[in-house]
């Protein structure tokens, strides 16, 4: 049995979309006001002792970053449909011959994302977010990594490219925010 996730984009864009690209110990983040990127980061913790101590000091140093954009953006009003879409990409299980490193990672990551999840939508509740994951597939299709990164810059306009700084984790949150804006072909 498979089970497949689907992601329900709105039609209309909502005012702010925070999107991230979660890793072990850091997270590649994009904020976009009105389809526009105006805030690209990659964030990174210390390693903690256990899986959940690290989620949660992941989580609570994305919201740190992201603070300062959210204060200086006018937020969109919280009475409107989706006024703030928070995306996280999802982990999904390959078959064998195309996995690629230590499977547990997976386990990892998963946390993260929940933790992520979990911890950001209701401090951006105030503001309307919903909250889901978005697994790579729907996202990225099947290209290869570096064409679907080179894709996200040629969509990307200069100063929004700039912000992301060329950072892969970064890049690839961005992409996530492209999608589900309906900017990324």
């Amino acid at each position: 049995m498979s089970l497949k996730h689907t992601v329900v984009r709105p039609s209309d864009a909502p005012g702010m979309t925070v999107a991230i690209d979660p890793g072990t110990y850091y997270a590649g983040v994009a904020v976009f006001f009105h389809k526009k990127l105006v805030h690209g980061s990659k964030v990174t913790v210390e390693k903690r002792r256990n899986m959940c101590d690290q989620a949660l000091a992941l989580s609570k140093a994305v919201l740190v970053d992201i603070m300062p954009t959210l204060d200086k953006e006018p937020m969109p009003s919280p009475s409107s449909l989706a006024a703030c879409s928070l995306l996280c990409e999802g982990q999904e299980h390959r078959k064998a011959k195309n996995q690629k490193g230590d499977q547990n990672t997976l386990i990892h990551l998963a946390v993260n994302t929940g933790c992520l999840l979990a911890y950001l939508s209701p401090r951006l509740g105030a503001h309307g977010a919903t909250g889901d994951v978005v697994p790579p597939s729907t996202w990225k299709g099947t290209l290869a990594k570096d064409i679907k990164l080179n894709q996200i810059k040629r969509t990307l306009t200069d100063e929004e490219r700039a912000l992301t700084r060329n950072n892969e984790h970064v890049l690839d949150a961005a992409g996530i925010g492209l999608w589900w804006l309906q900017r990324l072909p």
